[in-house]
């Protein structure tokens, strides 16, 4: 396991373990929702399923993914970012 390995595999426990993980989430599924953009989503998904021959999670996934990264409002990217970063400098602090 190289240094990187483990450091991200301590971070991910100290997220996990205090709690952070869970709240960041949750708050995320909050503003993406309310922002509009799980219904935007779901519309895409919902289209991209119909648009198939044959329907494969795997190919649908696929399609999606680009999409749902990229539609992210930069304002709620920015506000998780910065969440994820303090709570990072406090661990290190």
């Amino acid at each position: 396991m190289s240094e990187g390995d483990a450091t991200f595999i301590e971070i991910h426990k100290r997220f996990t373990e205090k709690g952070e993980w869970d709240k960041i989430i949750t708050s995320l599924l909050e503003r993406l929702n309310e922002t509009g953009w799980v219904d935007s989503l779901r519309d895409k998904s919902k289209e991209s399923a119909r648009s198939m021959e044959t329907l494969r999670f795997e190919k649908l996934m696929e399609t999606l993914n680009p999409h749902a990264q990229g539609s992210v409002p930069e304002g709620v990217r920015a506000e998780f970012v910065e969440q994820i970063r303090k709570f990072l400098e406090s661990q290190i602090q």
